[in-house]
């Protein structure tokens, strides 16, 4: 019985001719097996980033999806809008790490520490707003930087997410 010829693993369509040795020819072509890795590099970065979107809801991860293969550029900027908008961020938590002497963010970290009304999660709308209620001349964030210094916190948070 003769073994029909193999096709191209990766066009489909074009036979492979049999190699020589133990090693059997998988692609029609040296182009066709470029592009195989070619695909296959794409497919695992495309598997690192859809680990940023497996928390959104069906719908969104297949816009992201889309965005991904056909404006992969984009994508990071659209991830990072997506994630700041986030109501559940742990901001609190993750400031209460921020408490050391020399960290530029040690007085605001204190203050929400002590403050027991400082939300524990949400988006940087949510603790602009706070902060900015009780930066009052005598409130407990007068003496801070404000939403300046608020929105360097909120980078370094989402930085530090990141790298989790």
């Amino acid at each position: 019985m003769i073994d029909a010829p193999a096709l191209c693993k990766h066009c489909h369509t074009n036979p492979v001719e049999p190699g020589k040795g133990p090693q059997r020819r998988e692609y029609c072509s040296d182009a066709c097996k470029q592009a195989a890795y070619r695909e296959r590099q794409d497919e695992k970065r495309y598997r690192r980033l859809r680990q940023r979107f497996v928390s959104y809801t069906p719908q969104t991860q297949a816009i992201l999806e889309s965005i991904m293969r056909q404006h992969e550029d984009v994508l990071e900027q659209v991830l990072a809008a997506l994630e700041s908008e986030r109501p559940d961020r742990p901001f609190k938590t993750w400031l209460k790490t921020q408490r050391g002497r020399g960290n530029p963010l040690q007085e605001l970290a204190v203050k929400a520490h002590s403050d027991p009304r400082f939300p524990e999660r949400g988006t940087e709308a949510t603790y602009r707003e706070y902060v900015k209620a009780h930066t009052l001349p005598y409130g407990l964030y007068s003496n801070w930087e404000g939403e300046a210094g608020l929105h360097n916190a909120w980078l370094n948070f989402q930085e530090h997410e990141r790298q989790a």
